[in-house]
């Protein structure tokens, strides 16, 4: 325990290990060595997901351990969890094949909605719709622990439903979706009793899902909710930023820009990538390049990649000078 309030969860999973060598039928110790072999495993995905997914082998011998010896009382998290946990970090650097493979072999256990819904969300990405609808229908039929739980799911389920009708032209029948997405995240809004962060980041769900609908105004109120609500978040501005500039509406992405680019604690690099958006929505749009963030990306330190990417935005670092710096 002293290792575990110490932050030094493989040190506590050493202990646990030697007590279980000497008393193997003490359920607690098997179970928090559970917890915190997930947590050592999230903590290794973040890093280096190819270490983590070789520790998977270990965690199925643990578990698979604890099932014989506790048959009546499961062992938690399980299995399943551990896959997701690796599988995400796959997902989030890009590897995909090796995402979904995690992914299957989780919900072949238990099926897990993060699980499910990240299947979708890769076989919709490539084209594989019918795939897509069957995992989200899947996600459907789930129980969740709680009605906050099963808002968010819910919600996440109707949003990938819009997007596969958005895919096939099926008009009413987004706009029907969008509306269920809607109608779950003002449930989950009513909820006295979540954090302000969370707000924040549903107001901005919220405001994405009213501009699809056509309610601009409503959308950028929204905006501006989660971010008076989370002043020093990332995603209150990012999200925003990231649906507004593909769409190619400038004034609204500047006014979001502007208060990113107002908070001094958001990291110098993101502000980098901000910057970087609003003068390609300039060019794009036809609109005069954006003299803060030209002013911004000119005092950008030149190390490392951003600092590549600056001066190759400010026209001082030719495209095959990046691409040689990048290999």
């Amino acid at each position: 325990r002293v290792f575990e309030q110490g932050g030094l969860p493989d040190a506590a999973i050493f202990h646990l290990r030697r007590v279980l060598k000497e008393k193997g039928d003490y359920f607690e110790a098997w179970a928090r060595l559970a917890g915190l072999e997930q947590i050592s495993l999230a903590r290794l995905a973040s890093v280096d997901p190819d270490a983590a997914r070789d520790r998977l082998a270990r965690l199925e011998r643990f578990h698979g351990d604890a099932m014989s010896t506790w048959k009546d009382r499961p062992v938690e998290p399980g299995m399943p969890v551990a896959y997701s946990t690796v599988g995400e970090a796959y997902y989030d650097i890009g590897r995909a094949d090796e995402a979904v493979d995690l992914f299957e072999r989780g919900v072949a256990v238990e099926p897990l909605p993060e699980a499910l819904d990240l299947l979708a969300t890769v076989a919709l990405k490539r084209g594989r719709v019918d795939d897509a609808r069957r995992q989200l229908e899947r996600l459907a039929k789930l129980t969740h622990p709680s009605e906050h739980a099963r808002l968010h799911w819910t919600a996440r389920t109707q949003t990938q439903l819009a997007e596969i009708a958005r895919q096939a032209k099926q008009a009413a029948k987004r706009e029907d979706h969008l509306r269920g997405a809607l109608h779950e995240i003002n449930g989950i809004l009513s909820i006295s009793d979540i954090s302000q962060g969370e707000r924040a980041i549903r107001h901005v769900e919220r405001g994405r899902i009213l501009f699809d609908l056509g309610e601009t105004e409503l959308a950028m109120e929204d905006f501006r909710q989660g971010m008076s609500l989370d002043e020093e978040g990332v995603q209150v501005y990012a999200d925003p930023l990231m649906f507004l500039v593909p769409r190619g509406h400038y004034d609204l992405a500047i006014e979001i820009y502007d208060r990113a680019m107002a908070r001094s604690s958001l990291d110098p690099s993101l502000k980098l990538y901000f910057s970087l958006w609003v003068l390609e929505l300039a060019r794009r749009t036809g609109h005069a390049p954006v003299n803060r963030a030209q002013s911004y990306l000119d005092a950008y330190p030149s190390r490392g990649w951003e600092g590549k990417l600056a001066r190759h935005a400010t026209g001082s670092l030719t495209f095959e000078q990046l691409l040689a710096g990048a290999a």
